[in-house]
């Protein structure tokens, strides 16, 4: 494998692990949400998965065979020489003694590769399950049904959509277990009318993604609601939404 081989293929596990953390992580998931980037970025995570381990497969499954023989062997046979050595001889000399601590350590080592394939096995199994979790969206259900009347989005004059926000709070679930922890919003109330255009603006943390969250259903008001065209949001299907 040439330099520029290397270098191709660790900028593409770079790209992967950027559109991974996109498929993965809650926060940037109102905005993929909002402007309709889920089957994009998982697209490209799939393409450039597929790519990488089409690359590197072969070569990493023949170093992992390699590997895993030679010190296979290596403790084998060290292991069956300590043996001979201990049943043949009555008195343990420095070198058999240098031979049992050598065979020890090697499986030790051993041990503890396998602990740390082990650790990293269950590591990308959840990784795993927060795609998949992201990828099907009955895995991923808002935090309350669908409620009555179910209704449909209507807008026949072509005008947009009037969005209304009413004595709007919101505390994210894992915050409500800590004491003293402020809501990310706390009772917000505003009305964008039909083709209105609106800047939300803020500092880091003030609640703009939050609001984008709650606006895509992928979490629910705490406490007060959300109306588009007069209309409480959560009798919206959520993928019609």
């Amino acid at each position: 494998m040439t330099i520029e081989d290397n270098e191709e293929d660790y900028a593409a596990r770079v790209s992967r692990s950027d559109f991974f953390y996109l498929a993965t992580d809650t926060k940037a998931r109102a905005e993929i949400s909002t402007f309709g980037l889920k089957d994009w970025v998982l697209g490209t995570y799939d393409r450039i998965s597929r790519v990488l381990q089409q690359r590197s497969s072969a070569t990493v499954n023949r170093v992992r065979v390699k590997g895993t023989m030679r010190g296979f062997v290596r403790n084998l046979t060290d292991a069956m020489s300590y043996i001979l050595v201990a049943t043949k001889y009555t008195e343990i000399t420095l070198a058999s003694l240098s031979l049992m601590q050598g065979a020890s350590m090697d499986i030790l080592w051993n041990l503890e590769a396998l602990y740390e394939a082990c650790k990293g096995l269950l590591n990308d199994l959840e990784s795993m399950k927060d795609y998949f979790e992201f990828l099907d969206p009955e895995l991923n259900p808002s935090s309350t049904p669908r409620m009555e009347p179910f209704t449909t989005y209507n807008e026949p004059t072509g005008n947009g959509m009037k969005i209304v926000a009413k004595d709007l709070t919101f505390s994210y679930p894992e915050s409500s277990k800590r004491k003293h922890t402020q809501p990310v919003l706390k009772g917000l109330n505003f009305t964008i009318e039909k083709g209105e255009l609106i800047a939300i603006v803020g500092g880091n943390g003030s609640g703009k993604s939050t609001l984008m969250t709650l606006l895509t259903r992928l979490y629910d008001p705490t406490s007060g609601t959300i109306e588009i065209n007069d209309v409480d949001i959560r009798c919206y299907d959520t993928d019609e939404l």
